[in-house]
């Protein structure tokens, strides 16, 4: 499965990067202090080499701190260095005013816990790591975290990742205060996108802003929080750290553009002090969920929870979600049907600017907004119908909606028909069907005769159409003169008819 693959080689690719980039540890003595600028050193217990001091970066070597105000540091990609290493002791970064670092393999490179302090600002455009740490702590400042630009120069990017040196850390990323951006570009040459990886530690998110758009490449990671190693001695598998810990913090992820599904976050303990809000969906984060529905159990990894939404807002306040298709304005008939349906994940975009309002449903699409309906349910795969294979965007769907009851496949055949449009009597069978399998009253029986096409109502659909008429689900086209059972039915008409059915049974 390609995303199992994914994630079986997150920990290589680390060592890989970090092993093979000329970055070396050298152990010392608890005191042992140095810095290296571009790998030049400026800095150690000795005291201060001013000559590679750049401007505006200055070092207490007794107190182990670090202060950059308006820094520039630009390295050369090809030469594979760091921009700032820090070997030896914890220590605190200090920002103050606008500094940046780009072109270098990581921008900071620390074998100890960094303290990140300030008011200023602190931009990195590595090549491939922003910050890999043994340690965090951010009480303040402003960090902007950016993929290359280029297309071709990177195989995977790292935002803020944990220096790995063993399985077992007292360590952790605390982010107690400040705001995090990691802005990742479009990549399609790249493997791999991770934002914050704190792999074998927990992690603290509190009192502190973080955003993220993961950009395009194969594979996208926005918080991962937990790793499963393998334990020789015993043989078996054992996960080291994983505790999420958020205390009013907001946190938005946006994966948007993944090639596979992507991991928004993942968690093996979710400790929620402020009882946020959670907002999830494949458009926009825009449905209020549960947190243990927005992390749902892992198909992989035991005691994993995973979050494969391609929006995750998490606040600690309610956030009013706005839909913003330029195709759906106000005054349409179908603006408000449109809205309830974004605004419960039951409906997406065909892409964040356009709805289709007029576009056809295909079925495999209803079979999803059933799916949503009902917290999408696990199903395993059997091949029931041919022309639905594993793994793809509807299999899930399909399988659960036939399981029911309520969707079936062509007559005589294993065929589902997962692209063919809709119509309006279809739609009323599987909702009526839909309906029944709830437990819901289906005994309303409206009288359809009184529309001009009620011959054109299929035998198989009669009692569908009836309920569907009674209950004021579907109330006609032209003026309430025609049902059109045998007319297609537009993405604007299901969500109208989506938004009828759960207001009357109170979905």
């Amino acid at each position: 499965m390609k995303k199992l693959k994914t994630w079986l080689g997150i920990f290589g690719f680390a060592l890989l990067f970090l092993f093979g980039m000329n970055s070396t540890l050298t152990v010392r003595a608890a005191d042992y202090f140095e810095v290296k600028v571009l790998g030049e050193t400026v800095a150690s217990a000795e005291g201060v080499i001013s000559q590679a001091m750049p401007e505006g970066m200055t070092i207490d070597t007794a107190a182990h701190i670090i202060t950059l105000e308006d820094v520039t540091i630009v390295g050369d990609p090809e030469e594979g260095t760091d921009g700032i290493s820090i070997s030896g002791s914890d220590f605190t970064l200090c920002l103050k005013g606008n500094n940046t670092i780009k072109g270098t393999n990581s921008g900071i490179l620390s074998y100890n816990t960094m303290h990140i302090t300030g008011d200023g600002a602190l931009n990195i455009e590595p090549v491939y790591y922003g910050i890999m740490t043994a340690g965090l702590k951010m009480t303040s400042g402003n960090l902007h975290l950016t993929s290359p630009s280029s297309e071709d120069s990177i195989n995977v990017f790292y935002g803020i990742s944990y220096w790995a040196s063993s399985m077992e850390s007292e360590r952790q990323f605390e982010f107690l205060g400040g705001t995090v951006d990691i802005q990742c570009g479009d990549t399609p040459s790249s493997n791999l996108h991770v934002g914050i990886d704190s792999q074998n530690m927990n992690m603290v998110i509190k009192n502190t802003t973080i955003r993220m758009d993961l950009g395009k490449a194969a594979n996208l990671i926005g918080i991962g929080c937990g790793y499963m190693g393998y334990i020789p001695s015993t043989d078996e598998d054992k996960s080291f750290g994983g505790k999420l810990t958020i205390d009013h913090a907001f946190i938005s992820i946006k994966a948007s553009k993944a090639d596979a599904v992507p991991l928004t976050a993942y968690v093996y303990e979710l400790n929620d002090v402020s009882d946020s809000y959670y907002y999830v969906g494949d458009s926009v984060a825009g449905k209020n969920v549960d947190k243990m529905r927005a992390f749902k159990e892992s198909e992989y990894y035991e005691g994993r929870r995973d979050c494969t939404y391609k929006y995750l807002t998490i606040s600690p306040d309610p956030v009013e979600i706005q839909m913003a298709f330029d195709d759906v304005k106000e005054g349409d008939w179908y603006y408000d049907y449109v809205e309830y349906a974004f605004k419960n994940n039951l409906m997406t975009g065909l892409d964040e600017k356009r709805f289709g309002p007029v576009q056809q449903l295909a079925r495999a699409q209803f079979a999803v907004i059933l799916h949503r309906m009902n917290d999408e349910p696990a199903i395993e795969y059997t091949e029931k119908f041919q022309d639905v294979g594993d793994d793809i965007w509807y299999t899930d769907a399909i399988l659960w909606a036939n399981s029911i009851g309520v969707v079936n496949g062509y007559s005589n055949s294993k065929m589902f028909g997962p692209a063919d449009d809709i119509n309006r009597e279809q739609m009323a069978v599987m909702m009526y069907r839909y309906a029944d399998y709830k437990g819901y009253d289906i005994s309303a029986a409206g009288d359809f005769s009184k529309f001009s096409d009620a011959l054109s109502v299929n035998d198989f659909a009669k009692d569908a159409m009836k309920w569907a008429v009674g209950t004021g689900i579907i109330t006609g086209k032209d003026n309430g003169k025609k049902l059109d059972p045998q007319g297609y039915a537009s993405r604007a008409e299901c969500a109208t008819i989506m938004m009828r059915f759960m207001e009357k049974y109170g979905e």
